[in-house]
């Protein structure tokens, strides 16, 4: 497959199904939570919430949950705190707990929906890949190393091992081992998943990233704008510092 060339947002010949937005919204509630709550008078909520520096992001997400589900999610925006998406949604928690087989609470045992897990469109999985990617990817400049993040409640992370097949088998894209480090802010192992160096470009180039802030960090290490890149394996360890 030919990664087709960034040029803006509104180019991409993804995110166009309603099939593929809800991929990509699958990808980006690895930075959400989908859950429950019950209020001090007893009555028990169903919330949706995502996170992100992005507000641009944000807005743009919101606007697929309203394209595809006819519900909008509230953007939140106080100070010193990170911008969020709330949507308060019965119906959805429960389509999304059946749909995409996210527990109705912590997602630290969610493993990839079987929609996309069985899948071989490519499409779908370049939805699901950007969305994940925009929410719980990250970018040491100084190293040019693209990453992606996840916490998982086990010795193996089932949910990266997924994306690191789907990156070889369809699309040539080269990337270390699944590693887990300690993770400093709980009691939750983290797990990372690195791009091989030389294939930055490739990844780059293949999925429809949303997310202006890693947009510009990812443009930051491509080979016009950097060092030429070298073709070392990505390397093994924690997060940068």
């Amino acid at each position: 497959m030919e990664s087709p060339a960034k040029t803006k947002l509104s180019d991409y010949p993804y995110l166009v199904t309603v099939i593929e937005k809800e991929a990509y919204i699958a990808g980006a509630l690895r930075d959400g939570y989908v859950g429950k709550y019950t209020d001090n008078h007893g009555k028990i909520h169903y919330v949706i919430t995502v996170y992100n520096k992005d507000v641009y992001w944000l807005h743009q997400l919101a606007e697929f949950f309203e394209t595809i589900y006819g519900v909008k999610p509230k953007l939140n925006i106080t100070p010193n705190r990170t911008p969020y998406l709330r949507l308060y949604s019965r119906t959805l928690v429960q389509y999304f707990a059946e749909k995409f087989g996210h527990p109705i609470g912590k997602q630290t045992n969610w493993g990839t929906p079987m929609f996309i897990k069985q899948s071989y469109d490519e499409n779908l999985w370049i939805s699901y890949i950007a969305g994940y990617f925009d929410a719980e990817g990250g970018i040491d400049i100084n190293r040019r190393q693209i990453k992606f993040h996840t916490s998982w409640d086990g010795d193996t992370c089932p949910p990266l091992m997924d994306i690191k097949i789907a990156l070889a088998r369809f699309f040539e894209i080269r990337t270390g081992e699944v590693c887990m480090y300690r993770n400093d802010k709980g009691n939750i192992p983290r797990f990372v998943l690195r791009i091989l160096k030389a294939d930055n470009e490739r990844f780059f180039k293949t999925f429809p990233f949303l997310n202006k802030i890693k947009i510009q960090r990812l443009l930051k290490i491509m080979p016009e704008r950097s060092q030429p890149q070298d073709s070392s394996p990505a390397e093994e360890g924690g997060p940068e510092n």
